[in-house]
């Protein structure tokens, strides 16, 4: 069971003396809603997280905002939002940590107050933890302790802090998390810590005098589509205001919350809950990048990645650490996301790593496959950028089987010296551009009884086609998706009307259906499931480089109808 986050608190017990000004009984009573602010937002980012820690959070804000005497006159508190921001932090393979900032007012006229809230998952149980904050001055200072926790039995960690005398806006601040026992860094985040130009690092921060760097606490969803291709970056930034409002209601706090709109908190955040291995299934967000390090970290003789988008320093160091040891580091990043991949393209060029730029054959390479030692491949939905990894319903699949091996092996070789190759399917293999629609289309065509569907994107038509006919033929056919800004209203409309069950998130709930998946017959003989990179669009099945596989795997498919059934029930249903 979560516990609350350690806070301070400096008041007399109730009834214990005379009672003191408007003041103490309003901040108290501000400290419990913004406890209940922090213990929201950190659930919706992190799946442990449950909705009857949250009911016991409620309770406990409730009850310190009762114990604490209030004059006759004093009005209800009234709190206006001025920002709040939700960093996760970079993976160092001791847990998965996140940073959150809210700035309220008492009043609309009133000076902001920040509240830094720190969740971590996977902690070492009972290691005591802290938060410090520096400042820049030509060079990171010493810093100073914050305050200190220790994670629980389940590795669950929580520090919360009120009112750190910061500004929000300050772009020479910065907080770093660490383990107390040897002082081993965790990361932190540099400000302006609200309203854009933030910077995670793993230990030190780059001083704004000293370092330039790009924002990286959201991404802007709203980006035009290129034609039917729509490879978005979506917003990583979970909008803890929008979804404070209604628990500040329920905890007795009125509240004046400027954020947009409301955000499927409830939703997001049970939908990360579920299985997080079945065999050779990974499932994201729960299971963590872990599995695919342990993989890098074991290689003795080849590593052989093909990656859209690659920002995840821990897989970087990985990377260059195997190559450092011997093993021939080979990586393939997407050319046209050049802005994106650069930063890893260069460190790995300087670290002994061979990267090359991705064909221009190819619209977009947006394979995400890695290959270890010639034996164990992981094809995944997933791009390897650790700012995602918190939100993102992603799945990966192991394969050793030989024949795939030996076709991923052979595609890779080619397409690092951009040669020409007409790829091998092996034994499950779906390879865009070469077969993925027709396999798609027979596997949706070849359905009887059921059909899952997890699609970022809906934008072709030929399976559009197919999964009206599939519903119209008799098909159970569900499609669990993203539509941010309504983008897929009209394709959406159209399946509805043939039959089809939708339900949907968008990016404004922090969790995000980023995995590409069609189960077909699940509980009945010939099941069959895909996985892979490939989205419902022309580009995505006839321009591209993507990869995915179509199994039959019981275990595999049991835990993708297990996630889909609570993901499905907790998204947007379409009407």
């Amino acid at each position: 069971m979560d516990e609350l986050p350690d806070i301070v608190s400096s008041g007399p017990d109730p009834g214990s003396g005379p009672r003191r000004p408007a003041g103490i009984a309003i901040a108290v009573i501000l400290l419990a809603c913004l406890a209940v602010i922090a213990v929201l937002a950190t659930t919706v980012v992190h799946r442990d997280s449950t909705i009857n820690s949250l009911h016991q959070a409620l309770q406990r804000a409730q009850q310190a905002a009762q114990q604490t005497p209030r004059p006759a006159t004093s009005s209800p508190v009234q709190l206006s939002g001025a920002g709040s921001a939700v960093f996760a932090l970079p993976n160092v393979g001791l847990g998965s940590y996140s940073i959150g900032v809210a700035a309220v007012r008492i009043e609309p006229s009133s000076a902001e107050l920040l509240w830094i809230f720190v969740y971590g998952q996977h902690a070492q149980p009972g290691q005591r933890y802290g938060l410090l904050q520096g400042r820049c001055g030509g060079q990171f200072v010493t810093p100073g302790d914050l305050a200190e926790a220790t994670a629980d039995q389940n590795g669950d960690l929580h520090i919360a802090v009120a009112d750190p005398g910061v500004s929000p806006s300050e772009s020479d601040i910065s907080f770093l998390l660490y383990r107390l026992s040897d002082g081993v860094p965790l990361g932190g985040v540099r400000g302006p810590l609200i309203g854009g130009g933030a910077q995670t690092f793993v230990s030190k921060p780059s001083c704004p005098s000293l370092v330039s760097g790009p924002r990286v606490e959201e991404r802007s969803p709203a980006q035009p589509p290129q034609e039917d291709a729509v490879m978005f970056r979506r917003s990583a930034l979970v909008s803890v205001s929008a979804v404070a409002a209604g628990l500040l209601a329920v905890a007795g706090c009125k509240a004046q919350l400027t954020a947009g709109a409301p955000a499927q908190a409830t939703a997001a955040a049970a939908a990360q809950s579920g299985p997080v291995k079945a065999g050779q299934l990974i499932i994201e967000p729960g299971a963590g990048f872990s599995p695919v390090y342990s993989l890098i970290n074991g290689a003795k003789h080849s590593i052989d990645i093909t990656m859209y988008e690659f920002a995840d320093t821990t897989a970087e160091k990985d990377l260059a650490a195997a190559a450092k040891r011997g093993v021939t580091v080979e990586v393939i990043l997407d050319q046209a996301e050049k802005d994106e991949n650069s930063k890893a393209y260069s460190y790995f060029r300087s670290h002994g790593v061979a990267a090359a730029w991705s064909s221009s054959r190819f619209q977009y390479t947006h394979q995400k496959t890695m290959v270890v030692d010639g034996s164990e491949a992981v094809i995944m939905t997933a791009n390897l950028t650790s700012e995602y990894y918190p939100t993102s319903r992603d799945f990966l699949v192991t394969d050793t089987n030989r024949s795939d091996i030996s076709a991923i092996t052979a595609v890779f070789a080619a397409d690092f010296t951009h040669r020409s190759i007409h790829p091998s399917d092996g034994s499950d293999l779906v390879w865009s551009p070469t077969d993925s629609e027709d396999k798609m289309l027979a596997l949706i065509n070849g359905a009887h009884s059921s059909l899952r569907i997890y699609s970022e994107e809906m934008g072709d038509t030929t399976i559009e086609k197919a999964l009206i006919k599939a519903a119209k033929r008799g098909v159970d056919v569900q499609v669990c998706g993203e539509n941010s800004d309504g983008e897929y209203d009209s394709a959406y409309a159209k399946l509805a009307d043939a039959g089809i069950h939708i339900s949907y998130y968008s990016s404004s709930t922090g969790f995000y259906i980023h995995g590409k998946v069609i189960e077909a017959d699940y509980g009945k003989p010939g099941a069959r499931i895909f996985i892979g990179s490939e989205n419902f669009s022309n580009t995505s099945l006839n321009d591209n480089r993507e990869l995915g596989l179509i199994i039959s795997n019981q275990t595999v498919m049991s835990a993708i109808a297990t996630t889909f059934t609570a993901d499905f029930k907790n998204g947007k249903q379409w009407k």
